[in-house]
This record gives structure tokens, sequence and C-alpha cells, in this order.
């Protein structure tokens, strides 16, 4: 996947960098660029003129100039004019299901917390696709203009001249026409989109009974000088010693162990993803940590392999033919931005998580799987614990319901999250263009992750509840 910038290119000035700015145009680069200065908060950059090849040469009599790169508003779908110009990986397919009916969708924004108005959306992407629909009908009467007129190339005759002027004249109206309402598409192209992006997933209504297990401990035990946080770190980053690190390898490879017993397939995810595929996700920029930022146009993400991003990236853009459900496995780190100070909101964990891809019909099925799979791993540990369904309020973006697996602290007297299981959906799969095959009805994949453990909130929990035997 490579994206383009959109960048904006000036003559280079010897003495003060950018001048000349009346002499402004725009190109598409995909070559790497050389940096070269910062001029009021602008990237500039220095390019050569063998790059130059898509401006116009009247502009230019030198073989140096600036660049000051624009990054695009979205990296999952750039539209309109510049979308021609940029290589994408994904094209988002819009939920319409969801734009449906007014009433669930305020009443989901409101539930999230998201300062939208399902009203205003809703007219928005009317008029949106009123635009669309009245593009095409132009473009279907310029097709129809224009056979008519290799029709009339095949007569001949003095008599047809006056219809082959009409023709003309008629072509050049619809040409016009097309390009008033190409403009007018481009204008409201992007704030519809990014709007209809920013969207949470639609939510579940089906009831979940809560389930307790395990007796709660009445004592807690310390953990704290096995738990170290990194030195001179920016985030609050933990690391396990001693006990709880030998802890950490022996139960988590454990529950791995586990799951690949249940069909479940071990992959290794990269720990750095793309842009496109965060923001395919459903998850803010401002959550995850990233790589030069300052020198690429389309920097690198850093989540770590055992993330959702990470699994996403090995199945974005593709059309299975397997047959479902397919079962997703791995161990390792899950990076994220936090301010926390405890172990349980560490910007770094160790987690063992699954990713199924199944069906529509299988969706629920696969929770509930999952959830039984999940709930006989820790039944048989001498740990308190409960299972219940998440507030609408807590969901993340991306997911419609979500099954919590919650140990008690004593310290925080509260329970803890140390493990999920999310509904996803279709919310992933239409904006990463995951398909099945062939394509079709019910095309779209569905997805279900769950966090098997949440090594970091566990053992807090685990601490707190006096350190039973958990492995021989």
């Amino acid at each position: 996947m490579r994206f383009s910038s959109r960048i904006f290119v000036w003559k280079l000035s010897s003495t003060f960098g950018i001048s000349g700015l009346s002499n402004e145009s725009c190109f598409m680069s995909t070559q790497p660029l050389c940096k070269f200065k910062k001029i009021n908060q602008i990237e500039v950059y220095r390019i050569k003129s063998g790059q130059l090849a898509a401006l116009s040469e009247c502009y230019f009599s030198r073989s140096c100039y600036t660049a000051a790169v624009v990054r695009p508003e979205s990296y999952l779908t750039i539209p309109g004019a510049l979308g021609r110009q940029v290589d994408s990986l994904v094209k988002p397919c819009i939920d319409k299901m969801q734009l449906v009916d007014f009433q669930r969708l305020q009443y989901n924004l409101n539930e999230r917390g998201y300062r939208l108005n399902a009203r205003e959306l809703l007219e928005l992407w009317k008029n949106y696709e009123d635009i669309i629909a009245e593009k095409a009908k132009i473009e279907s009467r310029r097709k129809e203009n224009s056979k008519i007129g290799k029709q009339l190339n095949k007569k001949s005759g003095c008599d047809l001249q006056k219809e082959f002027d009409t023709v003309k004249e008629t072509g050049i109206k619809l040409r016009n026409e097309a390009k008033r309402i190409q403009k007018i598409l481009e204008e409201i192209e992007v704030p519809t989109m990014m709007k209809l992006l920013s969207l949470p997933n639609d939510y579940c209504d089906e009831p979940f009974k809560t389930l307790s297990f395990g007796e709660p401990s009445g004592y807690s035990v310390s953990g704290d000088e096995n738990i170290v946080l990194a030195l001179n770190s920016p985030d609050s980053f933990h690391f396990m010693t001693k006990e709880n690190a030998f802890l950490e390898l022996k139960f988590c490879n454990k529950l791995l162990q586990y799951l690949l017993n249940q069909n479940c397939r071990l992959i290794s995810p990269p720990d750095f993803v793309k842009s496109a595929i965060v923001e395919g996700c459903g998850i803010d920029y401002s959550e995850v940590f990233t790589m030069n930022e300052q020198d690429s146009s389309d920097p690198f993400r850093v989540v770590g392999g055992a993330s959702l991003p990470a699994m996403c990236t090995l199945v974005a853009r593709t059309t299975l033919r397997n047959e479902t459900p397919l079962r997703f496995s791995t161990l390792g780190r899950c990076y994220s931005v936090s301010d926390g100070t405890n172990i349980f909101e560490s910007s770094q964990r160790t987690c063992v998580q699954s990713l199924s891809l199944v069906n529509n019909e299988q969706s629920s099925g696969e929770v509930d799987f999952m959830v039984d799979k999940l709930i006989n791993f820790y039944s048989v540990l001498p740990v308190h614990f409960r299972v219940s369904k998440a507030p609408l309020s807590s969901l993340k973006r991306y997911e419609k319901a979500k099954i919590s697996f919650e140990m008690y602290s004593q310290s925080k007297k509260k329970y803890i999250e140390f493990a999920c299981v999310s509904n996803i959906g279709e919310f992933i799969s239409r904006r990463l263009n995951v398909y099945f095959h062939p394509r079709g009805e019910g095309q779209f994949v569905n997805f279900v992750f769950s966090t098997c453990i949440d090594f970091n909130a566990f053992v807090h929990c685990w601490n707190d509840n006096g350190r039973p035997s958990l492995v021989e």
C-alpha cells in the first residue's frame, strides 16, 4: 500500500525559502522527499526537477524547488479529483441501513457520547445521493447522444448536417453540465464521507444474563515490587519482573495453546500498520503511537502485533473463499496512548487475541462460542470473575456489542476488565473491503474480536486476590 501526498510547489528562494507564491502549482509524488526545513509550521521538502513531471515547465526554470506537504483528511478514503490521482488501499462502503432509522441512530449517538445530529447526517447523505443520481443520468444521456452521433457517421447525405450540429451542440451542453455536477460533488464529497466515516457501529439488542464464577477473596497481596514503570518514558509503559514475568510467559502460552486446540490458527501480525488500517478499524489516531510522522505523508502507526489493527492488516482487501468460521489467534504486545498510572491502564500490554471471520448468520453463534470457551478456561482457576454485557456507553466505535470478563480489584474497589468478546459485524469489512466469494447479498465478512486476556489487568487483580496458583 502506498499513498501519495498532495503537494504544493513554489520556487526556491536562496535566502528566505519560499517565494513566488503566485506561481503555486500542485502535483502528486510517490517518490521519497528530502526534508528541508519548517516554515511557519509548514513541512518543507527539497525535491528534484525529475520529480516534477506532472507540472507544467512554464512555471519553473530552476532545478530545485521547495514543496509543502498537505496530508489528506482521511487515509481511508480520498474522494473526488484528488482520489483519482492517489493510490488508495481501500474504498469504504457506507452501511445505508444504519441511516434508515433516524431514532435508532440518534439514540446510538447519544448513548455513546457523539455530538452528531442524526437528522443533519441523513439530509447530508440524501443530498449526496441525489447528486450522484443526477450525475448518473447525465452520463447516461451523454452515452446515448454519443451513440446517436456514431449512427449518423455511418449514414451519408447533405441533409444530415443539421442533425450533426444538433448532436454536437447537445454533447457540449451535456459535457458542461457534467463538469458542473462533478464540481458540486467534489465540494460535498469530502465533508459527507468524513462525517459518515466518523459514525460508530450500530448496536445489538440481544440480552445477556450476568454470570459469576468463583468466590471473592477476602484479602490482597501487594505485587507492586514485581511491576516496573519504564524510566524516562513519556507514557505509562510497564513491564513484568520476577514472579509476574514467569507467570506472564507460562499463563499466556497456556491460554494460546488452549485456543489453538479450538481450531484457531496461529498468526504473527506486524507491530506497525498503515494509517488506513487504523482508520478502517474505527480507531482515532490520537489513541495510537506514530512513527516518522514528520518525515512521511503516510506515517506508520505503532499498535503491536496483538492488536485489532495488526490482525486486520492480514485480511484487508481480501475475498474469502474458505468455509467459515475462520479463527486466528496471536500472543504479543499491544500498544496504545495512555496517561494512566495503573498497570491496567498501561500503554504497553501483553495480550492473547483472537479474530473470527464469519458470515452474518454465524455472528451471534461465534460470540457465544468464544464466550463459552473463555468461561471453560477461566472457571477451573481459583479466581473470582464475572461475565456481563457491557453498556452501550462503554463500547468502542467498532463494537456492536461486548461481553466483558471482569475480576474484582480489592485495592481499587471495583471490577476491572481482563478479557472480552466483541461483536463487530460488518463495520470493519465494509471499511477495509473484506468480502465473501462470490460477491452479492451478504457479501461482507462479519468480525468477532476477542481479547482472551489482557495480562496487565489480570495480574493486577491476581495480586489483589492473594496470588492463587494458576499454572503448574
